[in-house]
């Protein structure tokens, strides 16, 4: 998921101030037909005054934990839950104050703060690790998006959705192998090692399906192993990060994933499909079978690694309700 609002320039503690009287008026002014939807269909003008307020204190939070711990968790906002949920009749007024108050205190926080400051990092539960930069810029830009909703003015397109291909992050890994027996021509064996970014080692091989033991290795990953893998990974975090959102929390998540390699008819090889198969239990309120399978739609459609993929991606799903209970719901790509 691409960080919210990384197209705006870094914002300096003057300019955090000079942006928040007009935010601040305008969370004020939705005590003025509060109960009434920004837009059709939207929240009430109270839910968003309160949600920009909300936001901000969250925010003003997770700059204080950067500043003074190391790569800590942020968890995501469930703004749904908290819009459907915290007291229906809050003031906006109030609101307003607490709003001015928080980014008051971020801007102090950023007085003489050095720049090597603005790369340490979090890592957020939806948009994984983010820099202190990347969290101003999302503060900024999330107060001024939503007072221009509450004052009515058409919002202009982000520049991440006018450039789609604009670079959002790189991924990077070292792959290594050393050839112990120069001496043994094509029999030489095909363990490697990849290394990753905080310095974790995995031990690889060709799957002993390619290349027959013992020039291949069981117990080491195969790069076939891993795409699978990654694609089990990449759905389960979505889906997690969705539940969470609709208000399902998982106490469990397990996905016993495999993949098909085939002869293609150029004569080369290719993964010819990969099919998830996870099986979650929930803490409280479950998912109906519907809601489970709109879930894993969802997932599959904003999974970064499902998008990339040429071979289909199948989901079928048993979702644990009970101890006693399944419920069967089955998603094609």
């Amino acid at each position: 998921m691409p960080l919210p609002f990384a197209h705006l320039d870094l914002p300096t503690a003057e300019q955090l101030i000079a942006a928040a009287e007009p935010v601040a008026t305008a969370i004020a002014a939705a005590a003025d037909r509060p109960d009434e939807p920004w837009a059709p269909g939207k929240w009430t003008r109270r839910q968003l005054a309160t949600h920009i307020a909300d936001t901000e204190s969250a925010m003003l939070d997770r700059v204080r934990r950067v500043l003074a711990e190391d790569a800590p968790m942020l968890a995501d906002i469930p703004e749904d839950l908290w819009a459907a949920n915290l007291p229906a009749q809050r003031d906006p007024v109030v609101a307003a104050g607490l709003f001015r108050a928080c980014r008051l205190a971020l801007a102090d926080l950023l007085h003489a703060l050095p720049n090597t400051d603005l790369e340490r990092v979090g890592v957020h539960s939806a948009f994984g690790r983010m820099r202190l930069a990347d969290i101003l810029r999302h503060c900024h830009g999330h107060a001024e998006h939503h007072a221009r909703q509450l004052n009515g003015v058409p919002l202009p397109t982000p520049a991440y959705a006018a450039a789609p291909n604009r670079v959002l992050a790189r991924h990077a890994a070292t792959v290594s192998w050393t050839n112990h027996d120069p001496a043994a021509g094509t029999r030489y064996s095909r363990v490697h090692q990849w290394q990753f970014d905080t310095g974790i080692v995995i031990r690889a091989s060709a799957s002993p399906h390619v290349v027959p033991l013992p020039l291949s290795a069981e117990d080491a990953v195969d790069p076939e192993e891993a795409v699978v893998a990654a694609a089990a990974s990449c759905h389960l975090l979505t889906v997690l990060w969705l539940a969470q959102k609709a208000g399902f929390f998982a106490l469990s998540y397990t996905d016993r994933a495999w993949g098909e390699l085939v002869a293609d008819v150029d004569g080369g090889r290719s993964l010819h499909r990969i099919v998830l198969r996870p099986s979650i239990s929930w803490h409280g309120l479950a998912p109906t079978a519907q809601e489970l399978a709109d879930l894993h739609h969802q997932a599959h459609r904003e999974c970064y690694i499902a998008r990339s993929l040429r071979c289909p991606v199948m989901v079928e799903a048993t979702a644990q309700v009970e101890a006693t209970a399944q419920v069967e719901a089955t998603e094609p790509s």
